[in-house]
């Protein structure tokens, strides 16, 4: 998924469906809620934009 592999042909491939794909591995990435992470350490959360 991080090599840009289409999710479709993955979820077949794995044998499951698109849905349980990214509910069980879509979250998995390194990345996943950075910005989140980053508002509670600068301080920034809860603020209105």
């Amino acid at each position: 998924m991080q090599a840009a592999a289409d999710k479709w042909e993955t979820s077949g491939y794995l044998g499951m469906t698109l849905e349980t794909l990214e509910k069980t591995y879509g979250h998995h990435h390194p990345d996943h809620q950075a910005n989140v992470g980053a508002a509670f350490t600068t301080g920034r959360a809860g603020r209105k934009k």
